[in-house]
């Protein structure tokens, strides 16, 4: 239960910037959310190595956020310093085009055993066959994400059949008790509709 709130709308910039937004996301004593969606500019806190330890964020929301788009930008810097964060829960990334970097990081954090990521959205970008065989790994793994929604991306059947395979051939994605991981809303397409899987699979 949470007894403040915290709303910040300002853009860091220079070393003022970043060691305000350091100061202000440090000083919160609950959980509290940040979103950055439909601007240019990811704060370098969050970018940029620093340390993140103690910083009391639990959700992150970047969809469709520019920076992502950017040819040089390093998921496995951005995925490592969002993975410091103690109380993340919800991360939106979608229209971020994350593919193959990025299901390789994002895998790599959702192995890590203090991952406490309940909800984790990826719609609309780049993902293919391939980047689902980096991410069913992962998720067997995992036993924290509940909700991964990944409408309109680029794997086909195939990775639509992996996905099956990770719930246990289960009639329903609230009936896993087959398979050994907690996800329970996975939300694919079916056929150019944008359903939860649990339509795909009657």
């Amino acid at each position: 239960r949470y007894s403040e709130a915290l709303d910040v709308d300002f853009h860091p910039s220079g070393k003022d910037g970043k060691q305000r937004l350091k100061d202000i996301l440090r000083k919160g004593h609950y959980p509290i959310e940040l979103s950055l969606k439909r601007t240019a500019r990811v704060p370098p806190s969050i970018h940029e190595d620093c340390n993140l330890k103690g910083i009391r964020l639990s959700e992150l929301h970047f969809g469709g956020n520019k920076l992502f788009g950017c040819k040089a930008f390093d998921w496995d810097r951005f995925v490592f310093n969002v993975s410091q964060l103690p109380c993340l829960e919800y991360l939106d990334l979608d229209r971020t085009g994350a593919g193959r970097a990025a299901c390789e990081a994002v895998a790599g954090y959702l192995s890590q055993g203090g991952c406490r990521l309940h909800t984790l959205l990826l719609r609309e970008n780049h993902i293919d066959d391939e980047c689902v065989d980096l991410l069913i790994p992962a998720l067997e793994y995992n036993q924290s994400v509940r909700k991964l929604f990944l409408q309109k991306n680029r794997f086909t059947s195939v990775g639509r059949g992996r996905f099956l395979e990770l719930l246990g051939h289960a009639p329903s994605p609230h009936l896993t008790y087959h398979s050994n991981h907690t996800l329970c809303d996975l939300r694919l397409d079916v056929s150019g509709v944008h359903e939860p899987l649990r339509s795909f699979l009657k």
